[in-house]
């Protein structure tokens, strides 16, 4: 088959999950013998990428406050669009997945005439929503319905009152729906989109280990590990919390923190390793109330490439995702789990379906502070428990959440 990736952006310039599952993917099928194509968007300079599968960018770039109406329709990007199929032909299957910024939904309009089927993999809640889904009745209630106030006290005066018509529109006329979890797939269809189907996402298990095989064997680990060793640790070490992704207040950083305090004099040699943006998340810190008691508790990686996103991950002791915002399903679970770490995370979006709670980490409400900490100081205190549960998420990662395992689900849709 002849397949054409969508997303807004992509390795290395990629700023989210959707991006690398997109590459992921597009690797994957190429190796089931497939020819590939990746339409994506870039700012600013390009980027040269050696790939098995030939990328094309497109510039896109627009004032952020016009996103209401121009992530539905910008002629610009449709003009380009176009060109770009006219130059390249036809496809079996036009994949897209996150559309909603810079490729914008009149893609999938434009992608259907020159598409047998087109695909869409939603990462996010961003079709119905102007931004993260954390309403009250959300978090108290799990209620995903938005009304039309929600929208307003979002979007403010940048709400377009019919963008999430328009986008349901679109989206009809695509051929297969997919969603990331069944809680993004509820929260979706609470909202008027239909889904087709739930696809979880999977992880390359080998590149996702590598960093981890480079050092049994004997080579050096990156130089952008902060953590210590895991050649040179002993029992009675440091231990460390794995903390990483975009820096917002929505990631729970501030619920991580209030946990750490309550536990941080029975383990006085444990911290918290943060990945992402240094000067974002050096600012959350610095605002946080407490944050004269953690100064030595806190070290910032900056942000990462992969490579060194799973080295860091593999030199720490324990990962968490304390979202407290509706997360689809957050990419550094998975990757956490592959490399043996147990995880604590939030009971608010699809973590729990990846997540056994007590057998491959713990689900938690965020909120739940003293709950949070007891589970931070299970882990700590009980080295080998955490190793135990960190190769029960191994194995589940090998049997359910494999990237061999997401292409077959895919492929399946794709040959119906």
């Amino acid at each position: 088959m002849k397949i054409l990736i969508l997303n807004d952006d992509f390795p290395p310039n990629c700023d989210g999950g959707a991006g690398q599952i997109a590459s992921q993917l597009a690797e994957g099928y190429v190796e089931q013998g497939h020819e590939v194509d990746v339409l994506t968007a870039i700012s600013g300079k390009r980027l040269a990428i050696s790939s098995p599968y030939k990328i094309s960018y497109i510039p896109i770039s627009y004032d952020s406050r016009w996103r209401a109406y121009l992530s539905i329709w910008n002629p610009k990007a449709s003009k380009l669009i176009k060109k770009f199929f006219k130059e390249n032909g036809s496809y079996d299957i036009v994949h897209a997945h996150n559309v909603h910024q810079l490729l914008t939904y009149n893609s999938l309009k434009i992608a259907k005439k020159h598409a047998k089927k087109v695909v869409i993999t939603f990462h996010d809640v961003m079709s119905f929503s102007y931004g993260r889904l954390a309403t009250d009745k959300y978090l108290k209630n799990f209620n995903y319905k938005l009304s039309f106030i929600d929208h307003i006290k979002q979007a403010g005066i940048l709400w377009n009152p019919l963008r999430n018509f328009f986008i349901k529109r679109i989206l009809k006329k695509v051929d297969v729906k997919i969603a990331v979890s069944h809680a993004l797939k509820d929260a979706l269809e609470a909202n008027g989109i239909e889904i087709d189907d739930v696809i979880y996402n999977g992880i390359d298990l080998p590149s996702s280990t590598e960093s981890v095989l480079r050092r049994t064997s004997g080579e050096a680990p990156l130089d952008s590990a902060l953590c210590e060793e895991p050649h040179s640790r002993k029992a009675s070490d440091k231990q460390t919390i794995f903390f990483g992704g975009r820096m917002n207040r929505d990631k729970g950083l501030y619920q991580l923190l209030d946990a750490f305090r309550l536990i941080k004099s029975s383990h006085p040699e444990a911290s918290i390793v943060i990945a992402g943006d240094k000067s974002k998340a050096e600012a959350l810190t610095n605002k946080y109330r407490h944050s004269e008691d953690l100064v030595d508790k806190i070290k910032f990686t900056g942000k990462l490439r992969r490579k060194e996103f799973i080295e860091a991950i593999s030199n720490c002791d324990i990962c968490v995702t304390p979202s407290i915002c509706f997360d689809s399903f957050p990419t550094v679970n998975l990757e956490a789990m592959a490399l043996g770490k147990p995880v604590i995370a939030t009971h608010y979006g699809g973590s729990k379906e990846l997540i056994l709670d007590e057998q491959t980490g713990f689900i938690v409400d965020p909120f739940d502070t003293k709950t949070f900490a007891k589970k931070l100081d299970y882990l700590l205190s009980d080295r080998n428990r955490a190793i135990e549960m960190g190769k029960a998420g191994r194995k589940l990662i090998e049997e359910k959440f494999s990237l061999e395992k997401q292409i077959e689900n895919y492929l399946k849709f794709f040959q119906t």
